[in-house]
């Protein structure tokens, strides 16, 4: 340590020498290395903070992308798998009616649909494989998840419960909607087997169509 004294000198003059403390001077240049880094440190923080929400509004962006096309995506493929599913497969069966007509070549409900429900199902499967990859792939490809994955997965699924059992009990308007839908279906698969006549033979041609299942 370095004391402050008066020195005398060869001339009779006495000069100070102003000695700083070493041990002082060591202290407050570790208490200016030790700002600098909680500086640092805290800077850091705040552009690590401000990217991981640069991603996770990138991947929720992505997410309703794929959320929206897949709404649109199904309902396609949906249309694709029945006959009566999109007025173009209506077309073409009053198409081949007309031109094959008085042939064994028909298209009716079940033939359509044991072609178009397979191709619909693989169809289906492949767009949902396109789109994870496309806007979750990291999510898609992650093997495990993390406590913040966890957690936030685990507050969507009581919410969608909880949005679920607000439903409440299906009312007998739902039951009736619901029971009227599968007897049109049944209708329409069993109007006609191909070679095998259905209930269509209780009829004359002239008195049922496609229509006749609706409007029953």
């Amino acid at each position: 340590v370095i004391e402050l004294s008066e020195m005398g000198v060869s001339n009779g003059h006495t000069k100070t020498g102003v000695i700083l403390n070493a041990s002082e001077l060591e202290e407050q240049k570790t208490e200016v290395s030790v700002e600098v880094k909680t500086r640092f440190r805290q800077s850091r923080q705040r552009h690590d903070q401000l990217t991981v929400d640069r991603l996770r509004q990138k991947r929720f962006d992505d997410l309703r992308k794929g959320f929206l096309l897949s709404i649109a995506y199904a309902s396609t493929i949906g249309g694709l798998a029945t006959l009566v599913g999109t007025g173009t497969n209506v077309f073409v069966k009053g198409y081949i009616d007309e031109t094959y007509k008085g042939t064994a070549f028909r298209v009716n409900f079940l033939n359509f649909l044991l072609f178009g429900l397979p191709v619909g199902v693989i169809m289906l499967i492949l767009c949902w494989l396109w789109l994870q990859i496309l806007y979750n792939r990291i999510q898609f490809f992650k093997w495990r998840t993390d406590s913040k994955d966890r957690v936030s997965q685990g507050k969507l699924k009581a919410m969608l419960l909880k949005q679920y059992t607000d439903l409440g009990k299906p009312s007998w308007n739902e039951y009736c909607v619901g029971v009227v839908f599968i007897i049109m279906i049944l209708l329409w698969v069993t109007r006609d087997f191909g070679e095998t006549k259905g209930w269509s033979t209780i009829f004359l041609d002239e008195y049922y169509k496609s229509e006749f299942c609706l409007i029953g």
